[in-house]
């Protein structure tokens, strides 16, 4: 199972000389291909990253529900908000 794993990941391949033995892919190939797959994974995870920080910023600049209501009492306060609306 191992063994098959790292075939999957192009680490390793079975012998073409020697059947029923493994070989281990060349550093270089190997790791070349896991670094571009990674690199390739940071990637989408910074593009994600960015879509949702500009997401916050757009809900964090529209005004809170609460914002949206004041409750003014007593007839001073009103007429005088009242007034201030009228302008």
């Amino acid at each position: 199972r191992v063994l098959r794993r790292l075939e999957q990941q192009g680490l390793a391949a079975q012998s073409s000389a020697r059947p029923g033995r493994w070989v281990a892919a060349p550093p270089g190939v190997a790791l070349g291909a896991l670094l571009i797959q990674q690199r390739h994974e940071l990637e989408q995870a910074e593009l994600a990253s960015a879509l949702l920080a500009e997401e916050y910023r757009a809900e964090a600049s529209e005004p809170e529900v609460h914002d949206l209501v004041e409750v003014v009492t007593g007839s001073a306060a009103v007429a005088q908000r009242f007034h201030q609306l009228q302008l």
